[in-house]
């Protein structure tokens, strides 16, 4: 009689480029002791596995999104040097097309970053507003993040569409309510 096959939930590892492997085999690793006794893998999928050409641009995107776009694919983890600083174009360019699926994205960062905006305001915890608004989930490790996935897959929780969340963002923030300008208002002779 064959073994039956565990689930399998095959997650995107992208961003940070520096050390490709180092904290994606990390990722697999704690994935891996995390899982251990469960009926369930967690599998990390690190892009930079399949080999391509990296001076083909539509080599290195169509190579990344065909990932991200494959119905095997349950999560994507995107890492930072840190959350106060914008992830590479190409990361958020990623969770953007994450979110367009429909499917869970966690950022793993520094959480503990200081920005001063333009006002002079100055916040010690500050995380970028993309990336935390847009984002499922935003960790400080590793580890945190596959025990944010394996917690959501033995227990799921609830997720609204990327369309819905942007939807009610915009209905809260629209221009003229809070007694803002509304920048549209605009007197033309």
């Amino acid at each position: 009689m064959k073994k039956q096959k565990k689930p399998q939930y095959f997650v995107y590892l992208g961003g940070h480029h520096k050390n490709n492997g180092d904290w994606r085999e990390e990722f697999n690793s704690v994935a891996m002791e995390m899982t251990r006794g469960l009926d369930i893998a967690v599998i990390g999928i690190n892009p930079f596995d399949r080999k391509i050409d990296e001076t083909n641009h539509e080599g290195i995107v169509g190579r990344d999104f065909s990932i991200i776009a494959d119905p095997r694919l349950t999560h994507i983890v995107l890492k930072s040097a840190d959350l106060g600083t914008v992830l590479s174009y190409g990361a958020a360019c990623e969770k953007m097309f994450a979110c367009f699926l429909n499917k869970p994205v966690i950022l793993i960062g520094n959480p503990e970053c200081n920005k001063v905006y333009s006002s002079g305001a100055c916040f010690s915890e500050w995380q970028h507003p993309f990336g935390h608004v847009l984002a499922d989930a935003t960790v400080a490790s590793v580890k945190d993040a596959v025990f944010w996935i394996v917690s959501g897959i033995i227990q799921p929780k609830p997720k609204k569409s990327w369309g819905e969340r942007i939807k009610q963002l915009c209905e809260k923030h629209r221009f003229g309510q809070n007694g803002d300008i509304d920048p549209f208002d605009v007197d033309v002779e």
